[in-house]
């Protein structure tokens, strides 16, 4: 009886955790959406978004082709998200350090 007892606290932590999950993407996308909405101009929203799908539908196809294991497939996911990462904190400091002449 002591089992069936942990495993009912697992599942409800497991549930648990996954409705918090599901909130947070809930949040997530109406607001990176009403974001994009103001900074993309309208006219050219469908060509910069096609352009951004690209290199990630490149990505899920070579994942696919290359039969990764799923600790490669993580590995060369959190290398592109410390470089993307990286990338951001160069562009947000060389932004930081232009002077602007109005």
């Amino acid at each position: 009886e002591q089992s069936h007892i942990n495993n009912s606290a697992s599942r409800t932590i497991q549930y648990g955790g996954m409705l918090m999950y599901e909130a947070c993407v809930g949040a997530y996308y109406p607001a990176m959406s009403t974001v994009k909405g103001t900074i993309v101009p309208e006219g050219q929203r469908a060509a910069i978004y096609n352009v951004f799908r690209l290199p990630l539908n490149a990505l899920v196809l070579l994942n696919l082709v290359w039969n990764l294991s799923y600790r490669t497939s993580f590995l060369v996911n959190f290398g592109m998200l410390l470089l993307a990462c990286g990338l951001h904190a160069r562009m947000v400091w060389r932004e930081s350090n232009t002077t602007t002449v109005i």
